[in-house]
């Protein structure tokens, strides 16, 4: 056990809530709607980095060396969050499609 670590139990809230939104969307979702799931499931690891990044910075500002971690965390955490809604969003069949040649 981590000594950092107060209190378990929200981490097994969080494993569990995590385990029941998952279940469902396995269970659900039809397999011609996996890259859209894909997709959306690979935005949320870059977004915790961001998050984590975002806290991190909170809490201990003040030296170069902590500024720099938490500036790569969240450049990278949300840049690629973003691309992952972007690759969600161009898979996504319901995404409305415009193209400069449409607008004409």
């Amino acid at each position: 056990m981590q000594k950092d670590v107060v209190d378990y139990r929200r981490i097994l809230v969080a494993a569990i809530a995590g385990s029941l939104v998952g279940g469902a969307m396995a269970r659900y979702m039809p397999m011609t709607a996996m890259p859209e799931r894909i997709a959306l499931s690979h935005a949320f690891g870059p977004l915790a980095a961001g998050l984590v990044g975002t806290a991190e910075y909170h809490e201990r500002a003040g030296s170069l060396r902590v500024f720099v971690a938490a500036a790569l965390m969240l450049v990278l955490g949300f840049v690629t969050f973003t691309g992952s809604l972007m690759a969600f969003g161009a898979s996504c069949p319901a995404a409305p499609r415009s193209s400069p040649a449409s607008r004409r």
